[in-house]
C-alpha cells in the first residue's frame, strides 16, 4: 500500500507543467522561441495551407507572407499549451515562395501589412509540434488602409524590377512588339523604368500574376529574324528609344506569359 502511494506521489511530481490544465494568462515574453514558433506556424498556413489549417483560402501570390511581429497574446496549459496570438504579418514584394533560403521581414521588402488572430496548440511530443486551430483576419485600422494593403486582387508597387519573372514579362512584351512589327531590325529591351517612380512597375495578384510594366525599348541593328536579341548583342541606335506600357499575365502554375495590352506612351 505504501509503495503504491509513493508511486502515485512520484508520478504527480514528474508530470510536465504543460500537462497540468491551468488558467489563461498573458504572455510576458512575446519574443520567446516557443511563441515565435507558434506564430510562424500560423503564417505558414497563410502561405501554403495544410489540410488541417483552419483557412484554406490562403493567398495565391507567388510572394511570401512574412511574420513581422507578435503584438500580444495569451497562453493556457491544456493537453500541451494553447496560444492565442495577435500576429502582424506583411506581404513581401520581392521574396518568392519558390526561392530557397530564409525569408524574413528584415531581408524582404514589405508591401502591406495585416493583423491576424491565431489560435495555436503546441504539443511537443507530436510531429508537427504546432497545430493551428483558428486563424481570423482582424479588420485593418485607418493607418493600415492609408498605407495600402497588399491583398488578393489588389495592386502594389513591385520593388524589384530585376526579379527574373519581371524581366521575363518585359521580354515577352518586347517579343510581341517584334512579332507584330514589319521592320527589318529588332526592337530591344533597354530598361525597365526604375521602380522609384512608384507606378512604373505594378504587380496584381489574380489567377497568376498581372504585371503592368513601363519599358524603355529601342531599335537595334540586329535583324528581326536573327537569333540575337539582348542589348549587349544588339546595341540600340541613338535617338530610337521609346517608352511603352505593357500588361502581361503570368499563368499559374505553368508560369507562361500572355500579353494583355501593349501601347506606346506619348512623351
Amino acid at each position: 500500500m505504501e509503495t503504491a502511494l509513493l508511486l502515485c506521489v512520484f508520478s504527480a511530481l514528474v508530470v510536465p507543467q504543460w500537462a497540468i490544465p491551468g488558467g489563461v494568462e498573458e504572455i510576458d515574453d512575446l519574443r520567446s522561441k516557443e511563441v515565435l514558433s507558434a506564430a510562424q506556424a500560423a503564417v505558414d498556413c497563410l502561405n501554403e495551407p495544410a489540410v488541417d489549417c483552419p483557412n484554406n483560402d490562403a493567398s495565391n501570390s507567388v510572394y511570401k507572407t512574412l511574420l513581422v511581429d507578435v503584438i500580444d497574446g495569451t497562453q493556457q496549459v491544456v493537453a500541451g499549451k494553447k496560444y492565442v496570438l495577435s500576429v502582424l504579418v506583411g506581404r513581401s514584394t520581392d521574396c518568392r515562395k519558390d526561392e530557397d533560403g530564409e525569408a524574413t521581414a528584415d531581408r524582404c521588402h514589405i508591401g502591406g501589412t495585416s493583423t491576424w488572430t491565431a489560435t495555436v496548440i503546441s504539443q511537443p511530443w507530436l510531429s508537427p509540434e504546432y497545430k493551428v486551430t483558428g486563424l481570423e483576419r482582424t479588420e485593418p485600422g485607418e493607418e493600415e488602409e492609408e498605407e495600402g494593403e497588399d491583398i488578393v486582387g489588389g495592386t502594389v508597387p513591385l520593388h524589384n524590377s530585376r526579379d527574373e519573372y519581371v524581366v521575363g514579362a518585359a521580354e515577352a512584351a518586347v517579343t510581341e512588339l517584334n512579332r507584330k512589327s514589319n521592320a527589318l531590325f529588332k526592337t530591344v529591351l533597354v530598361d525597365i523604368v526604375d521602380v522609384v517612380l512608384e507606378d512604373a512597375v505594378i504587380v496584381q495578384v489574380v489567377n497568376g500574376m498581372m504585371y503592368t510594366l513601363t519599358l524603355l525599348v529601342g531599335r537595334s541593328d540586329c535583324r528581326n529574324d536573327g537569333k540575337y536579341s539582348t542589348l549587349e548583342e544588339c546595341p540600340v541606335e541613338l535617338g530610337t528609344v521609346e517608352r511603352w506600357e505593357a500588361v502581361v499575365w503570368q499563368h499559374f502554375p505553368s508560369l507562361h506569359y500572355q500579353m494583355v495590352a501593349l501601347k506606346k506612351v506619348r512623351e
